[in-house]
């Protein structure tokens, strides 16, 4: 037998051999990438998403479930007879929406340092809705539910958020961040809110 003949043979017997091997794996190589991909997706599915933004100094998050959009704030038309909370109105993808500058609203400290323009989130909760004008956006968290639960809120007379604590759910502490997450029924409710939609 001729060393190429011999070396084809050998050749054949290890792709035969790699052929016999991935055959007798493959099922359960299959069923390894279906069980990976199904906890992964139901890992993504646990972990519900909040929209973060800057109110002042304080870190804040809403439910992206009543978040219908959010962006750099567009120009605010000032109207008479409005409570210095509400701006004015802003049209945005052509709806006008009553503009609430949440800073004003809570009597919140403002800080000027982030930037001029402010940015906003369309806030809808059932039939409410409206511009609510932050700060600045800072992202997006996800929150397990099931494995992280919210710290209580303890809030002093001197904390920043004192004039929210009543719609706060509580909040978590996250990359060196602590995130305070709002109560969307609660804020929907507002008294305030509620007077001028």
């Amino acid at each position: 037998m001729t060393p190429e003949r011999e070396a084809a043979i050998a050749t054949r017997s290890i792709i035969d051999l790699f052929q016999q091997i991935d055959t007798e794996t493959a099922p359960s190589m299959q069923r390894d990438l279906e069980h990976i991909r199904l906890s992964s997706s139901r890992t993504m599915r646990k972990r519900k998403p909040y929209i973060t933004f800057l109110l002042g100094a304080s870190e804040l998050a809403i439910d992206i479930d009543s978040v219908q959009e959010i962006g750099e704030l567009p120009v605010i038309t000032r109207l008479p007879n409005l409570p210095q909370w509400i701006p004015g109105i802003t049209q945005i993808r052509g709806e006008v929406l009553s503009a609430v500058d949440l800073t004003l609203l809570f009597d919140l400290p403002s800080i000027q340092q982030y930037r001029l323009k402010k940015s906003y989130i369309i806030f809808i909760y059932q039939e409410f809705k409206c511009c609510l004008v932050v700060d600045r956006i800072t992202g997006v968290i996800r929150i397990d539910k099931e494995h992280e639960s919210f710290e209580q809120i303890s809030l002093t007379n001197n904390s920043p958020l004192k004039n929210l604590s009543d719609l706060l759910q509580g909040f978590i502490r996250a990359e060196q961040r602590e995130i305070h997450f709002l109560d969307t029924q609660k804020l929907a409710s507002t008294p305030r809110l509620r007077q001028w939609r």
